[in-house]
């Protein structure tokens, strides 16, 4: 998972470097759930919201994209935090 400003970033990034294809991954290179997101959003926007969005799930699932590869060659790495980035996302709401 990743910030939308720091997509935009990291596309103007290669724009400007002219970057030859291949795969290079965009994210935070943090471990982050869905959970977790949710949870923090709530937090933030309505505390008090008592529905489970996740049913009888018991994992608790993990996402991270290795960012080696971008941040070797393209020397970028994201601005916000997943945190940061969802604050900003729930002071706008």
């Amino acid at each position: 998972y990743i910030y939308v400003e720091d997509i935009a970033d990291y596309f103007f990034k290669i724009i400007e470097k002219k970057l030859k294809s291949g795969i290079y991954n965009v994210a935070s290179g943090k471990k982050t759930s869905l959970r977790f997101i949710f949870n923090f959003l709530k937090s933030k926007i309505n505390p008090k919201y008592n529905y489970n969005v996740f049913g009888s799930l018991k994992s608790n699932v993990n996402y991270c994209a290795s960012t080696k590869k971008t941040l070797s060659i393209l020397k970028w790495k994201p601005k916000f935090s997943i945190k940061k980035g969802l604050e900003k996302i729930a002071r706008k709401k």
